[in-house]
């Protein structure tokens, strides 16, 4: 499913299908360019050393993703996607 609203993100269905596995998330970043961020919340697919310890309280405004090209924790604010999309 591929959400292509400018103005409003469905932030339940993103945070779900980042639950479920790798999605594909174009946003502007706060320096104004866009990105495009492959990126999970799936435990597995996540190394060991890399997942969360503790439970952190979630942000209405702003998600924090694992970013699997980076290889590192990533945030983005919820009002900056302009897509999203199930990867495979």
């Amino acid at each position: 499913m591929e959400n292509t609203t400018e103005t409003t993100v469905d932030k339940r269905e993103l945070n779900k299908l980042l639950g479920k596995g790798v999605v594909s998330v174009t946003f502007t970043k706060q320096n104004g360019k866009k990105r495009v961020m492959k990126c999970t919340l799936v435990e597995d697919k996540i190394p060991p050393s890399k997942r969360p310890t503790t439970q952190r309280k979630r942000s209405n405004a702003l998600a924090t993703v694992y970013d699997l090209e980076r290889k590192e924790w990533r945030s983005f604010h919820y009002d900056s996607v302009s897509k999203f999309a199930a990867v495979g």
